[in-house]
């Protein structure tokens, strides 16, 4: 990176903290001035102005809020990044409502400091939104946030980048972003072809039948409409990654023949003769408890302890903290720059709204409703009032409480014994579609899920429209 003039930083901490940051910042493009008290560097900027100050937030017997308030005052236009080797969500909520750029990881995440005070300095002004790099919580994995859980995962993950061809399974909600993880685990690896693609397939989007060929490929004259020789997905993730997608929801007798291609690595096309070598990784990923669908005997036990080699569990976003704001952000920039709308951030009552609502349909539902809210929203920022209309289910006046989705009748609703998931998920289903008046596309869109997943759900807790009974 090169600039006419070296830009002007002001770093703020411990010796070894200035040191270390004074090392990643090219001197020909950085001007790096260091200081160690609020008020010497309240005197820094007095002397000369600067354009992002880099400020240790676990600093020895230093309020990072009280500092960041008296930098706001001094220089309203100033870009404040924090760094911290292990902050506490709460903390990093904190300071990203009260203005603060970015927070990073200290010292994992230096090599991101350049290209971002880079975008700062080529922004017109402050910006509420966080700029999206290729790092730190926005990652270059595609995995955007930095939870511990989220940062367990990535350890796991660089881990597995130097073990071949094991299979592994990842569960989460639906929404959770389990491809983006499958994604990511391809991307890292190092032992895999480079030319190794990586192939997506969700086991409930295809009939059985279609989903073998689409799986296995099939030979000329295999079925009526096979006119030619078609290669299956396994045969294209060749060298790479074949992800699959719900694989709870695949049929007994395809869990045989993946079952078979797994531990064989061979299989062969329908209507084929010969048997085809493969070598593939296989991951897995579903929003179903295997083990329970073990023991009703709707998955094969052999396949579950074929698949759960290593599992990664995802959190849901409402479990996330500080993540739901450095997502929201992230959307919302990619949103104003691919929609050209000008749109500069949340309002504080918005982003508490962010922080309340128990996101059902997690990151997939959060970036839905920061679309919608681009679009629909009349301001130069998301108020509470568009992110209520982009949801379409808040109350009145008060943000959403997870009890907001149970039945209203009873503000004790949940047994003082507790309450098993199964009829958490029945009472939160039953009522999105009555909050939704019974509109089966807009309730599996507001839970993240396809139609006919929902049909089946409804199905199976006996749901139905108290008024009329409408095909799906």
């Amino acid at each position: 990176m090169a600039l006419d003039q070296p830009l002007e930083i002001v770093i703020a901490g411990e010796s070894q903290f200035q040191q270390r940051l004074a090392q990643a910042l090219p001197a020909d493009s950085f001007a790096c001035r260091t200081t160690a008290g609020t008020a010497e560097m309240i005197d820094l900027l007095a002397e000369r102005p600067a354009r992002v100050v880099l400020l240790q937030f676990d600093a020895p017997e230093a309020d990072p809020l009280q500092i960041l308030e008296r930098l706001q005052q001094e220089q309203e236009d100033l870009a404040v990044i924090m760094l911290a080797q292990d902050p506490p969500t709460e903390a990093v909520v904190r300071c990203l409502k009260r203005g603060v750029r970015d927070f990073l990881k200290f010292p994992e995440d230096l090599s991101r400091l350049p290209e971002l005070i880079h975008k700062i300095s080529h922004s017109s002004g402050p910006e509420e939104v966080p700029a999206a790099t290729d790092a730190g919580p926005l990652g270059r994995d595609g995995m955007l946030g930095a939870c511990p859980q989220l940062q367990q995962i990535r350890k796991r993950i660089q881990r597995l980048s130097r073990v071949k061809w094991v299979t592994v399974l990842i569960l989460g909600e639906t929404g959770t972003g389990k491809e983006v993880v499958a994604r990511a685990i391809h991307n890292a690896s190092t032992v895999l072809s480079h030319e190794g693609n990586f192939i997506e397939v969700n086991c409930t989007a295809l009939p059985a039948n279609l989903l073998e060929a689409e799986l296995f490929g099939y030979e000329r004259g295999a079925f009526t409409d096979a006119k030619t020789r078609k290669q299956g997905l396994f045969e294209l993730a060749e060298g790479g990654t074949l992800f699959l997608d719900e694989i709870g929801d695949l049929s007994l007798l395809l869990q045989a023949k993946l079952l078979k291609a797994i531990e064989e690595k061979r299989f062969r096309r329908l209507g084929g003769t010969v048997d085809l070598q493969v070598n593939t990784r296989i991951i897995a990923g579903t929003n179903a408890d295997l083990r329970r669908a073990v023991a009703a005997g709707q998955f094969r036990q052999d396949l579950f302890y074929r698949l759960n080699v290593v599992n990664l569990e995802l959190p849901p976003l409402r479990e996330r903290g500080a993540d739901i704001l450095l997502l929201a952000r992230h959307f919302l920039r990619q949103f104003r720059q691919s929609y050209e709308i000008a749109v500069n951030g949340f309002s504080p009552e918005a982003e508490d709204y962010l922080l309340g609502y128990p996101w059902p349909g997690n990151v997939r539902e959060l970036k839905h409703a920061v679309e919608r809210a681009v679009l629909l929203g009349e301001g130069g920022e998301i108020t509470l009032a568009d992110l209520r209309s982009a949801l379409g289910l808040a109350p009145p006046m008060q943000p959403v409480s997870p009890q907001a989705f149970l039945p209203t009748t009873d503000p004790l609703a949940i047994p003082t014994d507790g309450l098993s998931l199964k009829e958490g998920e029945r009472r939160l289903i039953e009522e999105i579609l009555r909050l939704t008046k019974w509109n089966r596309t807009k309730a599996a869109e507001i839970l993240g899920i396809s139609r006919p997943r929902l049909k089946r759900k409804m199905e199976e807790y006996r749901l139905g429209n108290p008024h009329e009974e409408a095909e799906f």
